[in-house]
């Protein structure tokens, strides 16, 4: 078998040791009459084999080479052959006849070859039908081997998606935050909304700060508005409703005004 695949791979003589080993790995996943129906790997490591990375020898392979290791115009990957399995770990070990180099790694592009898709295409079928046993497309036998199950994972998760989606969009629609006035006393809550705008214009009462006076000649009026905060309810908890008064300081110009309010922290008060 070693000679036959040294040949078959048209690599140069000096390969003839990782063609024996190709053969020999590929004899220990085969049962064979020593063995029974069980492989050598399997009477030898008490598991069974794994074909996950079996190859041909010598397959081609496109290796990709990370861009810090090339320059802007070369190839985005290198043409290799796969000339040995790794044992202890995932991969192959890669003959690069460009720079003539041996290369292990765990990932690599296997290209389907021609050959190999028309050897699947004539052994898809174990028998030829004749002319007897066509079977016509009408056929309820046709029909049953023709169906698959298919896979509704993601369909099931798209109907669920769909459903949260629904409900936050109800939930939205319930609980809309008014961005004015305007807004507050013709939404659906406005009961709710007067209520927090009342709440607001007594707390600054009480304190203090709000007062109606006639406006001084040549003073600059800062306009101010209403900011309404809506938070849901979660569970037992009710929805809570907010309305705060605040003035527009982007109206504010260095002209109009010399002191500040605003209680700030020195450093030596800290």
């Amino acid at each position: 078998m070693g000679r036959t695949i040294l040949h078959e791979s048209g690599l140069p003589r000096e390969f003839w040791g990782f063609a024996f080993m190709w053969a020999t790995h590929l004899q220990n996943l085969l049962p064979n009459s020593h063995t029974g129906d069980r492989t050598p790997i399997e009477l030898f490591l008490n598991k069974k084999p794994c074909y996950d990375q079996v190859q041909i020898f010598s397959k081609t392979a496109y290796i990709h080479i990370p861009w810090e290791k090339r320059q802007t115009l070369d190839n985005c990957a290198v043409e290799g052959r796969v000339v040995m399995f790794l044992n202890n770990r995932k991969g192959w070990l890669f003959y690069i006849p460009q720079t003539k180099e041996l290369l292990t790694l765990a990932w690599a592009a296997f290209p389907k070859s021609a050959d190999m898709c028309n050897a699947i295409r004539r052994w898809s079928l174990p028998w030829t039908l004749t002319q007897k046993e066509t079977v016509g497309k009408m056929d309820i036998s046709f029909m049953v081997n023709g169906l698959s199950l298919g896979d509704f994972t993601k369909e099931a998760a798209m109907e669920s998606q769909d459903k949260i989606a629904a409900d936050l969009l109800v939930m939205t629609m319930n609980m809309v935050t008014p961005k004015s006035f305007k807004q507050a006393i013709t939404s659906p809550k406005k009961s709710q909304w007067q209520d927090m705008i009342w709440t607001e214009l007594c707390n600054m009462r009480d304190m203090g700060v709000y007062n109606i006076l006639p406006i001084p000649k040549g003073a600059h009026v800062l306009r101010g508005g209403w900011v309404f905060v809506n938070k849901p309810g979660t569970g037992n908890t009710p929805a809570r409703f907010k309305a705060r008064y605040v003035a527009r300081g982007n109206g504010q110009t260095e002209s109009k005004y010399n002191q500040t309010f605003a209680p700030t922290a020195t450093f030596t008060l800290l």
